[in-house]
Protein backbone atom coordinates (compact mmCIF):
# COMPACT_ATOMS: atom_id res chain seq x y z
CA UNK A 1 0.00 0.00 0.00
CA UNK A 2 0.99 3.95 -0.78
CA UNK A 3 -0.36 4.58 2.70
CA UNK A 4 -1.96 3.04 5.43
CA UNK A 5 -4.93 5.32 5.74
CA UNK A 6 -5.89 5.42 2.32
CA UNK A 7 -8.63 2.88 1.09
CA UNK A 8 -7.93 0.44 -2.08
CA UNK A 9 -10.11 3.16 -4.40
CA UNK A 10 -8.39 5.99 -2.87
CA UNK A 11 -4.94 4.05 -3.50
CA UNK A 12 -5.87 3.27 -7.56
CA UNK A 13 -7.13 6.78 -7.77
CA UNK A 14 -3.66 8.31 -6.38
CA UNK A 15 -1.77 5.63 -8.16
CA UNK A 16 -3.80 6.77 -11.65
CA UNK A 17 -3.59 10.70 -11.08
CA UNK A 18 0.67 9.85 -10.02
CA UNK A 19 1.41 7.93 -13.19
CA UNK A 20 -0.92 10.75 -15.01
CA UNK A 21 1.04 13.83 -13.76
CA UNK A 22 4.55 12.07 -14.60
CA UNK A 23 3.47 11.96 -17.93
CA UNK A 24 2.40 15.57 -17.76
CA UNK A 25 5.09 16.86 -16.24
CA UNK A 26 7.18 15.57 -19.03
CA UNK A 27 5.51 16.85 -21.81
CA UNK A 28 3.63 20.87 -20.49
CA UNK A 29 7.50 22.12 -21.23
CA UNK A 30 6.86 20.81 -25.13
CA UNK A 31 3.79 21.91 -25.57
CA UNK A 32 5.01 25.09 -24.42
CA UNK A 33 7.55 25.23 -27.00
CA UNK A 34 5.53 24.19 -29.24
CA UNK A 35 2.88 26.90 -28.63
CA UNK A 36 5.28 30.13 -28.89
CA UNK A 37 6.23 28.84 -32.32
CA UNK A 38 2.44 29.91 -33.14
CA UNK A 39 0.87 33.45 -33.19
CA UNK A 40 -2.31 34.16 -30.92
CA UNK A 41 -4.39 33.81 -33.98
CA UNK A 42 -3.00 30.41 -35.07
CA UNK A 43 -3.28 29.44 -31.52
CA UNK A 44 -7.03 30.13 -31.26
CA UNK A 45 -7.59 28.33 -34.99
CA UNK A 46 -5.27 25.34 -33.63
CA UNK A 47 -7.27 25.08 -30.03
CA UNK A 48 -10.78 25.19 -32.11
CA UNK A 49 -9.84 22.09 -33.90
CA UNK A 50 -8.32 20.28 -30.60
CA UNK A 51 -11.65 20.94 -29.05
CA UNK A 52 -13.94 20.31 -31.90
CA UNK A 53 -11.74 16.70 -31.87
CA UNK A 54 -11.89 16.18 -28.00
CA UNK A 55 -15.42 17.59 -27.38
CA UNK A 56 -17.68 14.44 -28.80
CA UNK A 57 -15.62 11.81 -27.20
CA UNK A 58 -17.41 12.44 -23.69
CA UNK A 59 -21.47 11.43 -25.25
CA UNK A 60 -19.44 9.17 -27.44
CA UNK A 61 -18.24 7.45 -24.38
CA UNK A 62 -21.05 4.80 -24.36
CA UNK A 63 -20.86 3.83 -28.29
CA UNK A 64 -17.43 3.46 -27.53
CA UNK A 65 -17.92 1.38 -24.42
CA UNK A 66 -20.56 -0.75 -26.11
CA UNK A 67 -18.11 -1.08 -29.52
CA UNK A 68 -15.03 -2.20 -27.13
CA UNK A 69 -17.13 -5.12 -25.10
CA UNK A 70 -18.07 -6.35 -27.97
CA UNK A 71 -15.09 -7.08 -28.98
CA UNK A 72 -14.10 -9.28 -26.12
CA UNK A 73 -12.44 -6.53 -23.98
CA UNK A 74 -14.23 -4.92 -20.89
CA UNK A 75 -13.59 -1.68 -19.68
CA UNK A 76 -14.17 -0.89 -15.63
CA UNK A 77 -13.69 -4.55 -15.52
CA UNK A 78 -10.74 -7.23 -14.17
CA UNK A 79 -10.45 -8.02 -17.61
CA UNK A 80 -8.56 -5.38 -18.14
CA UNK A 81 -4.91 -6.11 -17.22
CA UNK A 82 -3.10 -3.55 -15.14
CA UNK A 83 -0.18 -4.31 -17.98
CA UNK A 84 -2.60 -2.88 -20.64
CA UNK A 85 -4.03 -0.20 -18.51
CA UNK A 86 -0.90 1.44 -16.92
CA UNK A 87 0.54 2.54 -20.37
CA UNK A 88 -2.93 3.81 -20.99
CA UNK A 89 -3.00 5.95 -18.52
CA UNK A 90 0.47 7.26 -18.89
CA UNK A 91 -0.11 8.05 -22.67
CA UNK A 92 -3.16 10.00 -21.33
CA UNK A 93 -0.67 11.98 -19.19
CA UNK A 94 2.06 12.56 -21.88
CA UNK A 95 -1.30 13.59 -24.13
CA UNK A 96 -2.76 16.01 -21.70
CA UNK A 97 0.52 17.68 -20.56
CA UNK A 98 1.24 18.83 -23.91
CA UNK A 99 -2.09 20.11 -24.24
CA UNK A 100 -1.63 21.75 -21.36
CA UNK A 101 1.52 23.28 -22.53
CA UNK A 102 0.53 24.13 -25.55
CA UNK A 103 -3.57 24.99 -24.73
CA UNK A 104 -3.75 25.49 -20.90
CA UNK A 105 -5.94 22.69 -21.52
CA UNK A 106 -5.21 19.12 -20.14
CA UNK A 107 -7.61 17.91 -17.14
CA UNK A 108 -11.41 18.27 -18.79
CA UNK A 109 -10.57 18.31 -22.19
CA UNK A 110 -7.79 14.93 -22.19
CA UNK A 111 -8.05 13.59 -18.97
CA UNK A 112 -11.85 13.43 -17.84
CA UNK A 113 -12.72 11.50 -21.26
CA UNK A 114 -9.93 9.55 -21.51
CA UNK A 115 -10.64 7.81 -17.78
CA UNK A 116 -13.87 7.27 -18.74
CA UNK A 117 -13.79 5.69 -21.56
CA UNK A 118 -10.69 3.62 -20.17
CA UNK A 119 -12.10 2.91 -16.94
CA UNK A 120 -10.61 1.10 -13.68
CA UNK A 121 -10.64 -2.28 -13.35
CA UNK A 122 -9.57 -1.82 -9.56
CA UNK A 123 -12.73 0.15 -8.94
CA UNK A 124 -16.25 -2.27 -10.40
CA UNK A 125 -17.76 1.34 -9.71
CA UNK A 126 -15.53 3.84 -11.40
CA UNK A 127 -17.70 6.88 -11.49
CA UNK A 128 -17.87 10.25 -12.71
CA UNK A 129 -16.87 12.05 -9.37
CA UNK A 130 -13.75 9.45 -9.39
CA UNK A 131 -12.53 10.30 -12.80
CA UNK A 132 -12.91 14.02 -12.04
CA UNK A 133 -10.73 14.04 -8.74
CA UNK A 134 -8.31 11.98 -10.53
CA UNK A 135 -8.31 14.56 -13.02
CA UNK A 136 -7.88 17.23 -10.82
CA UNK A 137 -5.45 15.80 -8.77
CA UNK A 138 -3.48 14.69 -11.64
CA UNK A 139 -3.29 17.83 -13.80
CA UNK A 140 -2.37 20.30 -10.68
CA UNK A 141 1.92 19.98 -11.26
CA UNK A 142 1.81 19.68 -14.89
CA UNK A 143 -0.48 23.02 -15.00
CA UNK A 144 1.81 24.49 -12.34
CA UNK A 145 5.07 23.51 -14.84
CA UNK A 146 3.23 24.33 -17.89
CA UNK A 147 2.34 28.23 -16.20
CA UNK A 148 6.28 28.71 -14.93
CA UNK A 149 7.66 27.89 -18.30
CA UNK A 150 4.97 30.82 -19.85
CA UNK A 151 5.62 33.26 -17.00
CA UNK A 152 6.98 36.22 -19.15
CA UNK A 153 3.23 36.29 -20.75
CA UNK A 154 1.34 35.83 -17.71
CA UNK A 155 -0.76 38.38 -15.98
CA UNK A 156 -0.43 36.93 -12.35
CA UNK A 157 -2.40 39.70 -10.94
CA UNK A 158 -5.69 38.37 -13.36
CA UNK A 159 -4.01 34.84 -12.33
CA UNK A 160 -4.53 35.40 -8.18
CA UNK A 161 -8.03 36.83 -9.06
CA UNK A 162 -8.90 34.16 -11.14
CA UNK A 163 -7.63 31.38 -8.51
CA UNK A 164 -9.39 32.76 -5.76
CA UNK A 165 -12.41 32.30 -7.29
CA UNK A 166 -11.41 28.67 -8.91
CA UNK A 167 -10.77 27.82 -5.21
CA UNK A 168 -13.82 29.16 -3.66
CA UNK A 169 -15.99 27.53 -6.71
CA UNK A 170 -14.03 24.27 -6.63
CA UNK A 171 -15.44 24.73 -2.62
CA UNK A 172 -19.12 25.32 -3.42
CA UNK A 173 -19.26 22.93 -5.74
CA UNK A 174 -17.33 20.15 -3.94
CA UNK A 175 -20.31 20.54 -0.98
CA UNK A 176 -23.26 20.41 -3.15
CA UNK A 177 -21.98 17.70 -4.85
CA UNK A 178 -21.64 15.93 -1.65
CA UNK A 179 -24.88 17.04 -0.31
CA UNK A 180 -26.61 15.42 -3.58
Amino acid sequence: PIAPFLTPKMESLCTDATIIALGGLLMSPLGVRVGKRFNSDQLKRLMGVFMMCVGPTVPMRGHLQKSIEEDGVKTGSSTVSSQTRLPQVFTIGLFAGFSAGLFGVGGGAVVVPALALVGNPSIPSYSYTDILTTSLLSMSLPAMLATWKQREIVIWQLSAFLSAGSAAGGAITARAVESM
